[in-house]
């Protein structure tokens, strides 16, 4: 039985980037995702993520990741 739900393009690109401090104003802002065109997301990272434990950045790695996909 094929489940639709991981039919992810095989032509996606990802690009991970560090922002800077100014793009997250709210304590809580970890991350953002866009995308640049049809085949390509663009996620950005706050330098405090890394501050955060391993299990809080492989959710909001995964959440932001949904985004694109």
């Amino acid at each position: 039985m094929k489940n639709e739900l991981w039919a992810i393009p095989s032509d996606i690109e990802i690009l991970l980037s560090l922002g800077s401090q100014s793009e997250f104003p709210n304590k809580r802002d970890f991350a953002y995702s866009t995308m640049r065109n049809s085949h390509c997301g663009i996620v950005v990272f706050s330098p405090l993520l890394w501050k955060e434990n391993k299990k809080t950045i492989i959710a909001i790695f995964r959440h932001e990741l949904a985004h694109i996909i």
